[in-house]
């Protein structure tokens, strides 16, 4: 695997500093040293790259669109920003923003998990081109992510050769006996949700080690990658709201909350946006549910996730709903 770390020129850079300290085989360059095609171009198989310069958040969309589906992670470090600067810095095509001030710590976590991340999709991409069956039900076609806690695929039903997304569960993960009963009894609930706005979940199971989640959708995008391309009108905005409203309203019924409510769990499909994603469902209520396998992502979390014993409820999911609306919206000159 290899890291690159590009930095602002001319500048000592704390940051390229501490990942070389830790990673001896990485290569640090000045912004514009090489070409972002040249970089590709001179090495083979799966990259990180790091960027720490005070143009890195457009240069993350030129650099994603440079790589196209190669595997390629890409991470940005700003030297100063908030929430929204990482929201931006998602939009643009990075996979992870981490601003200062932060920790050392923090920023070799990140890089391992990015690594981790990386590591994954070779496992995934592996299962692929073994034409793994998952029980003689779903063949695994392309690799389409992966996270901290599993690979997504694209798939089909071997009995109708329907295309549907299959997701795997992290193995340690599946491992865990509590995981998986809470898992079983949020999925058995959530089948018989009918909102049109939610992902269904067709299947779920156990194979090779792994815990798997068969959806009812194909290849779309998430929200980010949507907004990257292009603006949202308000008669758009308004229905995604709608919808995903929608969709809280109908898992509240089941008693649940979703609790990981950002625009990578919104997904553009077939010219309908749904809610997805099911690894971090909360019963309703339960309290300090700080547990690794749970936590969201922090631009898009309600405060009280920062609480020691703090009780969740409802207005949790609707707090991160606002700020997916409020990141929707046109910018004005108030918000700017």
């Amino acid at each position: 695997m290899i890291i690159i770390v590009i930095k602002e020129p001319n500048l000592e850079n704390p940051c390229a500093e501490q990942i070389s300290r830790d990673y001896p085989d990485c290569s640090v360059f000045n912004y514009k040293q090489y070409t972002d095609q040249e970089l590709l171009d001179a090495a083979e198989g799966q990259m990180l790259i790091v960027l720490n310069h005070k143009m890195a958040i457009p240069h993350a969309k030129l650099l994603r669109l440079a790589a196209s589906d190669r595997q390629v992670r890409i991470m940005v470090v700003l030297e100063e920003g908030f929430a929204m600067h990482a929201v931006n810095a998602r939009i643009a095509g990075a996979d992870y923003c981490l601003a200062a001030p932060y920790e050392p710590a923090h920023l070799l976590r990140a890089v391992e998990e990015q690594c981790t991340i990386l590591r994954r999709l070779s496992e995934a991409q592996e299962l692929v081109n073994s034409q793994a069956s998952i029980n003689r039900k779903y063949t695994l076609g392309a690799v389409l992510g992966a996270g901290r806690h599993s690979v997504m695929f694209l798939g089909n039903v071997v009995k109708t050769s329907d295309t549907v997304v299959i997701k795997l569960f992290r193995k340690s993960l599946a491992s865990s006996q509590e995981f998986i009963a809470e898992l079983k009894s949020k999925v058995e609930l959530l089948q018989e949700v009918t909102v049109p706005s939610m992902v269904k979940i067709l299947d779920f199971g156990n194979w090779n080690g792994y815990a798997y989640l068969i959806l009812n959708i194909g290849k779309g995008e998430n929200l980010y990658q949507v907004l990257g391309k292009r603006k949202l009108d308000e008669h758009e905005i308004a229905k995604i709201a709608l919808a995903l409203t929608r969709a809280l309203i109908a898992i509240k019924k089941c008693g649940i909350l979703h609790f990981n409510i950002k625009p990578e769990n919104i997904i553009y499909y077939q010219n309908n946006f749904y809610l997805s994603e099911f690894g971090s469902l909360l019963p309703l209520p339960k309290a300090d549910s700080t547990g690794f396998q749970y936590w969201p992502d922090s631009a898009f979390t309600c405060p009280e996730t920062f609480i020691d014993g703090a009780l969740f409820t409802a207005r949790s999911d609707v707090y991160s709903l606002g700020l997916i609306v409020y990141l929707m919206l046109p910018v004005s000159k108030n918000q700017k």
